[in-house]
């Protein structure tokens, strides 16, 4: 019965962070990350991974997103490949599903992004070294609300939005048919593969998006601006 309970009150507080939300992943390819604390936005792996806190402007957005792709550019050829997402997203998977049963719950997502934000904010000035503060129950008020692209529980959330058969859990399967779909929108000529710099426009254009509010849908990106074709 506690299980229970514990479940469904993760549940809420996930449908309601995601009315908070903005868009990751419309079609169009822009709409890429979390509306963040204090009117920064956290920009996300198309896995839907958190890279950091809230950037301020456009320039720490795209670094952020720069760094990801460093990082899951595993061959360091300077192109991310579909099973260089695989792989990726294996990677965050797995940070997440802490019981082992190759799903991921709204409890175990809940979790992540709580310890995931405890891990990068700076302590606050009335925490002294060798102190610590008690931590209330639940989720820090600070957690960066998660943006969705439709399709998830509640029609927001970036990560359960992969979960297409609405049984309330993530499996690796669906999050990686997400992941893949989310970096075709990024991939600018269509070639099958996604260049530093096409990531790079598209979430130049992606912090620019204007947050859309309520459930996702198919539609399109809506409110974002469009850079002229040919440049970053």
């Amino acid at each position: 019965m506690r299980h229970l309970w514990f479940t469904c009150s993760a549940l809420a507080l996930l449908l309601v962070l995601a009315g908070c939300s903005s868009r990751p992943d419309a079609p169009s390819g822009h709409g890429g990350g979390f509306a963040g604390m204090r009117g920064g936005r956290v920009a996300v792996s198309p896995a839907g991974e958190p890279l950091g806190l809230p950037a301020h402007d456009e320039a720490a957005y795209v670094a952020a997103v720069t760094q990801w792709f460093q990082a899951a550019d595993l061959d360091k050829d300077g192109v991310l490949s579909r099973a260089e997402m695989q792989a990726d997203t294996a990677r965050f998977f797995q940070a997440m599903d802490k019981d082992g049963d190759h799903a991921v719950n709204t409890r175990e997502l809940a979790e992540y992004r709580q310890a995931r934000l405890a891990a990068l904010r700076p302590p606050r000035p009335d925490e002294g070294e060798g102190k610590s503060l008690p931590r209330r129950q639940g989720p820090p008020a600070d957690l960066p609300a998660p943006a969705g692209g439709g399709g998830g529980v509640g029609g927001g959330d970036v990560v359960m939005a992969a979960d297409t058969n609405l049984d309330f859990r993530v499996t690796l399967e669906e999050l990686t048919h997400k992941a893949l779909e989310r970096l075709a929108t990024m991939d600018s000529d269509h070639d099958g593969r996604v260049t530093l710099a096409e990531l790079q426009d598209w979430a130049a254009q992606a912090y620019g998006e204007k947050p859309s509010r309520g459930r996702g849908g198919g539609g399109g990106g809506g409110g974002g601006h469009r850079r002229p074709s040919g440049g970053m």
